[in-house]
């Protein structure tokens, strides 16, 4: 299988995820985002790609407790996935 996803957007979402567990400061959230990050670090497939963004995509449904900035990071972590999954949907209609 073709490696599909972008290493400029895969180093963004990296250093966006190590960023945000610099402030992290809710112990669970921080355990969630270090299991987030080691699996991202690496993922090579369509498949395992889909499986850590649904989970990433849960965050804001657990019970953590986010301060503004962290929020913040949080957003730019959620919309560097919406920009990969966005590139795998233009990949994809190309193919059609």
């Amino acid at each position: 299988m073709k490696y599909f996803l972008n290493e400029k957007v895969k180093t963004e979402l990296l250093e966006i995820t190590k960023e945000t567990l610099e402030i992290i400061k809710d112990p669970h959230a921080r355990l969630f985002l270090e299991n987030f990050y080691s699996r991202l670090k690496v993922v090579i497939s369509e498949e395992q790609w889909i499986e850590i963004f649904m989970e990433l995509s849960a965050i804001m449904y657990f019970d953590f407790s986010f301060s503004p900035s962290e929020l913040n990071n949080i957003d730019r972590l959620l919309l560097a996935c919406e920009k990969i999954a966005r590139i795998q949907e233009a990949d994809m209609s190309q193919v059609n």
